[in-house]
């Protein structure tokens, strides 16, 4: 069984240019995580704010799965961006 531990700390500046960080998600993922089922939980939080559309950037390690799973969720999002990263 693989462990997972997925933290998601969103940050942003207000309207007065004030520096804001909150922690969105802290989970242990307990299961078999590819990249799909990684790229989901990340939508599915990012939904879950109603911020996937105000989503800037990204820092992950560079393990497989996060690469795969930044692949998909480029495909996912990528109806929601002005730009196309590719």
């Amino acid at each position: 069984m693989q462990i997972l531990i997925i933290a998601i700390i969103g940050h942003w500046i207000d309207k007065n240019w004030n520096l804001h960080e909150a922690l969105l998600a802290f989970k242990l993922l307990e299961d078999q995580y590819t990249g799909n089922k990684l790229a989901r939980e990340i939508f599915n939080i990012l939904d879950a704010y109603n911020i996937a559309e105000k989503l800037f950037c990204i820092i992950i390690d560079n393990t497989s799965n996060n690469n795969k799973a930044m692949k998909i969720s480029q495909m996912q999002l990528n109806d929601l961006f002005l730009f196309n990263t590719s």
